[in-house]
């Protein structure tokens, strides 16, 4: 049922979105849209197993995010997903990223760090979630 994204929330104009729930990373909110996968050639053009994620292979789970109002072009947010293991290191993820857009220019740059991906539904990534 909630296959891609399920999250609830609160946003402002002028303080940013504050969401938790399963949604997408930072490397799919910022750098994606600046790769040929991201944005126009799909998974023919995805990195070996989507390992950078900007085809959208996954969503993570338990998910802390912010996202910044846009300023001047420039936005910039995180994410941070817990695990559900009594290691807590295990199966957790956290990101940032950030783009600047103006005109026709668009300038990216993101970081995600997935920390042991699980083969079942605990914890942030499941590794047999691929769409």
């Amino acid at each position: 049922m909630f296959g891609r994204q399920a999250y609830v929330g609160i946003a402002s104009d002028h303080y940013g979105t504050l969401t938790l729930g399963r949604q997408y990373d930072s490397v799919v909110d910022y750098l994606a849209q600046t790769t040929a996968n991201g944005s126009w050639a799909g998974y023919m053009f995805s990195h070996p197993y989507d390992n950078d994620n900007t085809d959208n292979s996954f969503r993570v789970n338990n998910t802390v995010k912010y996202a910044s109002p846009v300023f001047a072009g420039f936005q910039f947010g995180g994410t941070y997903s817990f695990s559900n293991s009594t290691n807590f290191g295990n199966n957790r993820q956290y990101s940032v990223g950030g783009q600047y857009a103006n005109g026709g220019l668009l300038i990216a740059a993101a970081y995600l760090q997935a920390n042991n991906p699980s083969s079942n539904a605990s914890g942030a990534i499941d590794t047999f979630d691929r769409g």
